[in-house]
């Protein structure tokens, strides 16, 4: 008989507690009052990511090394007839674009005269090379400008040019003192080298 009051007694204050609630929210509403008023959480933000920034990297200085034309480089240098080439055009012209001149004097001694001189060089043969002629002055000069500044084929005497007239012609002198030139008979002893343009 007690267990049946106590459980009854049980049963009765369940109820009670069941009904104080539904008294006070009826609905069953759950109170979010307390968690409006809170501060709001704070949210993981996406860190987006850091870009490593590297130092500029300067580039290696690069040397300018100044070549000289193709025409320059085969100043001082061996010619199809085995003399030096003292002038080279950049393409042929007037049928020639390359000029030699003969590695050493024809002549010795106290030289020849002009007339001796075109024969020697009619009789010149250097690799099989035999329509060598006697220089301009202008030959002349570009064989001792170009050639002296590469220290090969020196001029150091007075030569015959094929510049000139009937009784005379344009001779080249070569000294310690320059270069000269000028009109001198042609039965003088000159010294002569012989000249090969193809």
């Amino acid at each position: 008989m007690k267990k049946i009051i106590i459980s009854m007694m049980v049963t009765v204050a369940m109820v009670l507690f069941v009904s104080c609630e539904m008294a006070q929210n009826p609905l069953g509403y759950v109170d979010y009052a307390d968690s409006r008023n809170a501060e709001p959480a704070e949210q993981p933000v996406d860190e987006a990511p850091v870009e490593e920034v590297s130092e500029p990297v300067e580039s290696p200085e690069t040397e300018v090394v100044e070549t000289e034309p193709e025409t320059e480089s085969l100043i001082g240098t061996i010619g199809a007839g085995g003399g030096y080439i003292f002038y080279a055009k950049d393409e042929p012209s007037d049928g020639w674009q390359y000029a030699e001149v003969s590695m050493f004097d024809l002549t010795s001694g106290t030289g020849v005269t002009w007339y001796e001189a075109q024969t020697m060089i009619a009789d010149y043969s250097s690799n099989g090379v035999t329509d060598w002629t006697m220089p301009t002055i202008d030959d002349l000069i570009l064989i001792d400008t170009n050639l002296h500044s590469k220290h090969i084929g020196y001029l150091n005497a007075s030569y015959w040019s094929s510049t000139g007239t009937d009784n005379g012609a344009i001779l080249l002198q070569v000294d310690g003192t320059g270069t000269l030139y000028w009109m001198i008979g042609k039965n003088n002893g000159i010294f002569v080298r012989a000249v090969h343009k193809y």
